[in-house]
């Protein structure tokens, strides 16, 4: 038992901050939401953004065309997965580092009209990065 105890007690130093924990999957999140992003550009035929801000991003139309860009495009596009404002707070002490772009356009075929750059950080740093052109999203711990 007291073998078990000692192991048990070196193992919760050894796990680490619940914020160093889920910030993998934070950045595959945002890397999984934006290839989702484009899919829906693309389905819509309307350009889309996704805004970075220190705890969190969104999604949102350039300029209100047709449904289903809300008329103000200051406002977030209803994710059609869960049919609420397409806004993710990131969690636990998650934060955006200094994105060299604060703002991602992908054009309607998909395509982000510039290269992006966003790094998160708990501890360690994430950063999940967009391709210009090929739109290709990698994520790197």
């Amino acid at each position: 038992m007291l073998v078990l105890g000692i192991l048990g007690a070196y193992a919760m130093m050894k796990a680490g901050s619940s914020a160093e924990l889920t910030l993998p999957s934070q950045a595959q999140k945002m890397a999984s939401d934006t290839r989702r992003v484009q899919s829906l550009a693309i389905g819509w035929g309307q350009r889309l953004r996704i805004t970075a801000g220190a705890s969190g991003y969104r999604v949102s139309c350039t300029r209100s065309v047709v449904a289903p860009c809300p008329t103000d495009t200051s406002l977030a596009v209803t994710d059609p997965a869960t049919a609420s404002s397409f806004v993710v707070a990131l969690q636990k002490g998650v934060v955006f580092v200094d994105p060299t772009t604060t703002t991602l356009d992908i054009n309607s075929i998909g395509q982000p009209l510039a290269g992006a750059s966003y790094t998160l950080s708990a501890g360690s740093t994430a950063t999940i990065t967009v391709m210009p052109l090929s739109g290709f999203v990698a994520v790197t711990p």
